[in-house]
């Protein structure tokens, strides 16, 4: 929906210099995201105009209040006079079919989405044929110094080297003063995807790194410079537990090296502060890499699958060892990251694992088994690998990627597939898949032990090997309305981050969010507020607990903000929703839901947008309290009365 305001704004732009014997319309529209809303909202329309409302001023009411064209919707939707070919042809077609003021088209579908068109007035000749016009150009490219991180294996064994390569990029007009490359080394930060509230990442060792003079240096334009580490030997105490995410920011050099006595030269030096702060805006994306210890038959190993619909654990089955090791390194490196479950049967099973996407795919490495046993069941939950079978049922069968998820009892597939695991969690998730909508994504797909799984998720297992408690209750929902520019609704992950969900569940419920701003935002990057002064530093009186978890921060995401530069534990009222991916802060930050419905919108919030309301729209149906931190006895925490 973001560009629909680049779009329309060619009309506005081409309308002024059109001829005026040109054929030209003018007209309202309304702009939905479905075809049902359109329905919905012209009967409303027509309803009325039934009861006696001018319908140009009822279709005007609705475009205030639905619209998601934030440029129109203030005007009523009126939209400035468009010839044939600067408007879509779909829409072109429908508002140039009508010729009777105030009539309004059926909905009407473009890029944008559904559109429902009134028409106000015709004028001008048709058009004669011709080329369309010209793009307008495209805006002008940002010119910076950017750094970047590549890592080639990223699913690494503990006690091996750990490379990762830097790479810094001038990409200005001018010279740039950019880290020394003995220094660079100071810049990086691990920190491991499932960690304990309040704990630290690995240190980083500054042995190899010296105090060189000066600390920069200047870079030609075009020009880059490289540094490749060994993260193992940067970072010794490492732990070899999983999931970790390496990134890089010049601002943790001056964190590293500050207050160490064998940098005094180059921090007491007259430019530090300087170069510190320019070398602040420069950072690169965080990597998440995989570094544990060699697979061992003895261990029980989960697969997090994050797809379109959410996310959903499959135990793997430790009495077979060849197979669950051989799809455990497949995990590891990534294979199913971006692939799609290419086959749904509604109600029976989801199939994924292809890189084709056809069914025919598999990995360059195929495992060979010398047959499908019989006794092993494909129930409901059930995790089982695609068998191919040789012709004329001599020789060995093989086993590739594709796998598939039972829905229901299947006993048909016994003895045919190879089951090697269950769905311990997020059975509801893999159900959705087989839903009206058909074929879901796989996002990604991740190894992980017990003690990596998400308390939520660890609790709803008793132990390692224990039957499936899938959860059924559907997660509550909440709706953000920003004051002009439209509503945000997002689930609220309550089985992941419930103390997190419940504070924010009280804090709406009292209203404490209406008003507030939006005090911070960085465009593509994340929106912020749930401050009531505006300052970036008020908070509800209270802080509460992190609750770190598996969930990423991907567009849409809903995190807690933090005290400082992430001190643990310091999360109140304060939040955020990310525009675009940011895993560097997953390992810091509690996410604790996803929007769902209205991402054009949060594209569209600026500095000082306010807040009209956060209301809870679903919740599960217990009592929510939060465990506050900080408030004295007998005293109640700003915005928290009923």
């Amino acid at each position: 929906m973001k560009r629909l305001l680049v779009g329309f704004g060619v009309v506005a732009v081409l309308s002024g210099i059109l001829s005026a014997a040109a054929e030209q319309v003018t007209c309202r529209h309304i702009l939905v995201d479905t075809k049902e809303r359109a329905d919905a909202i012209r009967k409303d329309i027509e309803a009325a105009a039934a009861s006696g409302k001018d319908i140009e001023e009822a279709f005007r009411d609705a475009a205030a209040e639905h619209s998601f064209d934030v440029t129109t919707k203030r005007a009523g939707g009126e939209m400035p006079a468009f010839t044939r070919r600067t408007v879509e042809k779909p829409f072109a077609d429908a508002a140039f079919a009508m010729a009777k003021k105030g009539e309004i088209s059926a909905p009407v579908q473009t890029r944008y989405g559904w559109h429902l068109i009134q028409f106000i007035s015709h004028e001008g000749e048709e058009e004669k044929e011709g080329p369309p016009p010209p793009p307008p150009p495209p805006p002008p490219s940002v010119k910076r110094v950017v750094a970047e991180l590549k890592m080639e294996e990223k699913a690494c064994t503990a006690g091996s080297p750990l490379k990762v390569e830097i790479i810094i990029r001038n990409e200005t007009d001018a010279p740039a003063k950019v880290p020394r490359p003995e220094l660079i080394p100071a810049g990086f930060r691990v920190r491991s995807v499932k960690m304990a509230p309040g704990g630290a990442g690995p240190t980083i060792k500054l042995d190899g790194v010296p105090a060189v003079e000066p600390a920069a240096m200047d870079l030609p334009p075009g020009a880059f410079i490289g540094t490749v580490v060994d993260l193992a030997a940067l970072a010794s105490d490492l732990s070899p537990t999983g999931q970790h995410n390496v990134a890089w920011n010049g601002m943790t050099i001056g964190t590293t090296i500050g207050g160490n006595e064998k940098y005094k030269a180059i921090t007491g030096a007259a430019d530090y502060e300087t170069l510190r702060k320019d070398w602040t805006l420069l950072s690169a994306r965080g990597i998440n890499f995989d570094y544990r210890a060699p697979f061992s038959a003895q261990e029980t190993y989960y697969i997090q699958f994050a797809v379109s619909g959410g996310r959903f654990y499959v135990e793997l089955d430790k009495d077979r060892p060849k197979e669950t090791g051989y799809i455990w390194n497949l995990v590891r490196k990534e294979f199913y990251t971006d692939l799609t479950f290419h086959k749904v049967v509604k109600g029976e099973f989801v199939a994924g694992g292809d890189p084709f996407g056809d069914g025919t795919g598999r990995p360059k490495e195929i495992l060979t088994i010398p047959s499908v046993p019989k006794d092993r069941k494909h129930l409901r939950g059930t995790f089982s690998l695609a068998v191919r079978s040789p012709l004329g049922g001599a020789g060995s069968s093989t086993v590739g990627s594709i796998f598939f998820v039972c829905l229901k009892d299947l006993p048909v597939f016994d003895g045919v597939y190879l089951p090697i695991g269950k769905v311990v969690s997020g059975m509801e998730v893999v159900e959705r898949l087989s839903g009206e909508k058909g074929k879901g994504q796989i996002i990604n797909a991740t190894i992980a032990g017990y003690d990596e799984l998400p308390e939520p998720i660890r609790k709803s297992i008793a132990s390692p090997g224990a039957a499936p408690k899938p959860t059924t209750e559907p997660s509550p929902m909440i709706e953000i309305d920003v004051e002009n520019r439209g509503k945000i609704a997002a689930d609220l992950y309550e089985d992941d981050a419930p103390n997190t969900v419940a504070n924010f569940i009280e804090l709406a419920e009292s209203k404490f969010f209406d008003g507030q701003s939006f005090f911070k935002v960085y465009p593509g990057e994340w929106a912020q507020a749930g401050d009531p002064t505006g300052t970036g530093q008020g908070g509800p009186g209270y802080t509460i607990k992190d609750e770190k978890n598996a969930r990423k921060h991907e567009r849409g995401a809903l995190a807690m903000a933090l005290k400082g530069t992430g001190r643990p534990n310091t999360a109140g009222s304060q939040f955020y929703i990310c525009a675009g991916e940011q895993p560097q802060l997953d390992a810091t930050y509690t996410v604790f839901g996803k929007v769902t419905r209205g991402l054009e919108v949060l594209d569209q919030i600026a500095e000082g947008d306010k807040i009209a309301s956060i209301k809870v729209t679903r919740k599960r149906a217990h009592e929510y309290k939060v465990d506050k931190q900080g408030l004295k006895a007998g005293e109640e925490a700003a915005g928290a009365k009923k």
